[in-house]
């Protein structure tokens, strides 16, 4: 592969993987996602699109910024799940 490909390539990953996440999301995820399911599921959509990130981070050579990143996610991902069920009980 020459050194065009390459870049075409990288360049195709640097809009297909944000933007396939940003679908997936959508799709699984969001508050307001286009197909409701179970919490299992919705955390997996999250680990999996959080997870793609911090490796990317890593890949990257940049393993604080990884790590950071990861650390944050999951304590974002746990207080938004703790909302989501206690609004859910509260039937909102």
């Amino acid at each position: 592969m020459g050194h065009r490909e390459g870049v075409a390539l990288r360049l195709l990953l640097a809009v297909a993987a944000p933007a396939a996440a940003a679908v997936v999301w959508g799709l699984f995820a969001a508050p307001r996602a286009r197909f409701r399911v179970p919490l299992a599921g919705v955390l997996g959509v999250k680990a999996l699109v959080f997870g793609a990130a911090a490796l990317a981070l890593l890949g990257l050579g940049r393993p604080v910024w990884a790590v950071s990143f990861a650390v944050v996610a999951l304590v974002n991902t746990v207080l938004a799940t703790a909302d989501r069920r206690a609004a859910e009980r509260r039937g909102a």
